[in-house]
């Protein structure tokens, strides 16, 4: 979307399902013809970041009032269709997600050569995982652009992972070469905000991951024992995080309490890690 904050106009990525009443959460994406780092909140201005409950952290409150337009991805992956390379398309069409949409460089022509096709899709998140699964076991599916696609991530985790994770990836890979990286939604609603996360701090241990049912979704959501700790869902938003195999990591995680639920959500986003140790 872009927004008017006072001086020059910005363009800005919504985050997540839940949004306060008459507000959206979202963050910098670009400020004139500079990327800004994504999840960076030093790139944002501090009158904008408020405690927000349902979400349980400090994030950036942008009033719908200086929304100036919206870059809806349904929209935009209409107008960009066109432009998209075949090998793409063809794996939608192999997919067929009931919904798709585009974002990131492509949405704002912006892209360049060998830029991702960033694509947000809906539908039966089984078929179209499991889909995913057969083209990688085909050989349709292969991990390219490892190492720039590692640079943009790089202060997360480590090389050694990522390579290794690389070869796992249907989410953020290459379909006959064609780099793209795909977000299976939960929802096509925006949700308002309710209830409320308590913060407990960061945990720094080892994590047992259990159940990776989910961890093809946005968020994925894993279900894993913190040693010393117990029982947590384990939630993340980034794909660099999505799709882990079952196994031991060392993390540094951000806790919260569901006062709703009493059930605890640990997250590595934001300023949290995840690296492995064995899987």
């Amino acid at each position: 979307m872009r927004v008017s904050l006072g001086y020059l106009e910005e363009t800005w990525t919504v985050r997540g399902y839940t949004h306060p009443d008459g507000a959206l959460i979202a963050t910098p994406y670009m400020r004139g013809s500079k990327r800004v780092k994504a999840y960076d909140l030093a790139e944002v201005p501090s009158w904008l970041l408020e405690f927000i409950p349902c979400i349980g952290r400090e994030a950036p409150r942008i009033s719908e009032r200086v929304v100036t337009m919206v870059l809806d991805p349904e929209g935009s992956f209409k107008v960009r269709k066109g432009d998209i390379n075949g090998e793409v398309l063809e794996l939608l069409d192999y997919l067929d997600p009931e919904w798709v949409g585009l974002t990131g460089s492509w949405a704002i022509a912006g892209e360049r050569e060998d830029s991702d096709v960033d694509l947000l899709v809906y539908g039966d998140h089984s078929n179209i995982y499991a889909t995913l699964r057969d083209l990688r076991d085909e050989g349709s599916i292969r991990a390219c652009n490892v190492e720039k696609k590692y640079g943009k991530i790089g202060d997360m985790m480590s090389w050694r992972l990522y390579l290794k994770l690389s070869t796992l990836k249907l989410l953020d890979s290459c379909f006959k070469g064609a780099p793209y990286t795909l977000r299976v939604l939960r929802t096509l609603e925006r949700e308002q905000c309710r209830g409320a996360l308590i913060p407990l701090g960061y945990y720094k241990a080892t994590v047992k991951i259990l159940d990776t049912s989910e961890a093809h979704l946005t968020p994925a959501r894993y279900e894993a024992e913190i040693e010393g700790f117990g029982g947590v869902t384990i939630e993340t938003w980034h794909t660099r995080y999505m799709e882990l195999p079952r196994g031991i990591y060392k993390a540094l995680l951000r806790l919260t309490l569901n006062t709703k639920t009493g059930a605890i959500i640990a997250s590595p986003d934001m300023t949290g890690w995840i690296e492995e140790v064995d899987f």
